[in-house]
């Protein structure tokens, strides 16, 4: 068992924030983090298990994600990344909150990247400016490397819209 730290960035206000991906740079190079890193967004509620998840992850020796099956493909247009995946789970397609979704799986906000990831995250942050969305880092990476998806049929709901709140609440 790891201990959980709590890191904070120094941020007093929307004006000062970092953005997500800053903040996940931020505590890496803070904690000079050279293993594995599990990343879950706080607006995920989700019934999956996390060592399941983490095995997953040993299995594929690369970068994962957390995917979970909407069935309904107009329940996921502009409002989460879409992934499509191979046989083996390997992602072969992904784009962030399309119009048109190719597929039901939505990419939730929990990841575990690998090291040299990690170290991708840095470049992309030198080239891309945008530093809020975990989901145009995914893109990015899933074009220049193999990454999985880990589909889970347990609960999930992205509590940081009403809607899926109120969905929450009715189910707990």
């Amino acid at each position: 068992k790891k201990p959980i730290r709590i890191i904070n960035d120094g941020t007093t206000s929307n004006e000062d924030r970092l953005g997500a991906l800053k903040d996940i740079d931020y505590v890496v190079k803070q904690e000079m983090i050279k293993d594995n890193l599990m990343v879950i967004a706080g607006d995920n509620l989700f019934e999956f298990s996390v060592r399941a998840f983490g095995k997953f992850l040993n299995s594929k020796k690369t970068s994962v994600v957390a995917v979970f099956d909407m069935k309904d493909k107009s329940k996921l247009a502009k409002k989460f990344g879409v992934v499509k995946l191979d046989n083996n789970n390997k992602i072969i397609d992904f784009e962030e909150k399309p119009e048109k979704p190719k597929s039901s799986l939505a990419a939730t906000a929990c990841y575990i990247f690998t090291p040299g990831d990690i170290e991708e995250l840095d470049q992309f942050l030198k080239i891309h400016k945008k530093a809020d969305n975990p989901g145009d880092f995914l893109s990015y990476i899933t074009k220049k490397k193999f990454i999985y998806g880990y589909a889970f049929d347990e609960g999930w709901f992205d509590i940081g819209s009403f809607d899926q709140l109120e969905e929450a609440y009715k189910r707990y």
